[in-house]
């Protein structure tokens, strides 16, 4: 009988190392795949210009390194701005971003005409900067504003999918922000028309997206059917 109880344990014990084993396995797997994503997903902002690769994939990003990320991802010229926040001095290391995005109507201060420029940038607030940046502030205001009018634009491109966050509040971090990015680069490009008497209409074009309007990159979908005086020469190969 004692045979039989140790020969049952051991029976046991085995079972759930071997679940043990695959249940690690499985969470190996899943943060190999997460670690390959986000590196090419690095890789791609990169290649845009988006991101030089300064700040640290898993930390959390204040207001400034926001303003810098978003006035890159936005291609909107960085120059000499006079000041219009008493927290952001000429030194300090993203005034030119801060301004530039200010003069843009991308980014506000509080009542007190602080930008806070140190403060850990929220989930909520960083949807503001990215979609103010990519034109469509109209459309969030339209649609109801900070922070509803701004949930419904992320919504509508998918900008939260396999975000880690909780709630709107929580402090964003780097690795969700440029998923966020990837995410808007399908976004419809914004048509201004002015009229008389000051009129403003806003309509989102049905062929450009923002990433073919700002980075002059488009995707065609067709049939190759003939491809004529082609060479190909590589170290490898006389082709």
């Amino acid at each position: 009988m004692k045979k039989i109880h140790n020969l049952l344990a051991l029976c046991i014990a085995t079972t759930m190392l071997v679940s043990m084993f695959s249940f690690s396995a499985t969470i190996f797997a899943e943060q190999a795949i997460e670690t390959v994503e986000v590196s090419e997903l690095s890789i791609k902002l990169e290649t845009l210009g988006v991101i030089t690769n300064e700040f640290e994939l898993s930390d959390y990003v204040t207001r400034g390194q926001m303003a810098s990320i978003a006035a890159k991802y936005a291609a909107i010229p960085v120059g000499t701005n006079s000041q219009v926040f008493d927290d952001v001095n000429p030194d300090h290391p993203y005034y030119g971003a801060i301004g530039a995005l200010y003069n843009m109507g991308v980014v506000n201060g509080d009542e007190n005409g602080n930008f806070k420029p140190n403060d850990y940038v929220t989930y909520d607030e960083a949807l503001v900067f990215i979609i103010n940046a990519i034109g469509h502030k109209p459309f969030a205001v339209r649609e109801g504003g900070y922070p509803t009018g701004y949930h419904r634009i992320a919504i509508r491109y998918k900008m939260l999918e396999d975000v880690s966050m909780s709630k709107g509040t929580d402090k964003a971090i780097l690795t969700d922000i440029y998923k966020m990015l990837d995410k808007t680069l399908a976004a419809a490009t914004v048509i201004t028309s002015y009229y008389g008497d000051d009129k403003i209409t806003y309509t989102l074009s049905d062929t450009e997206t923002f990433l073919s309007q700002t980075y002059k990159i488009r995707r065609y979908v067709g049939i190759v059917t003939a491809v004529e005086g082609t060479r190909l020469i590589t170290p490898v190969s006389n082709v």
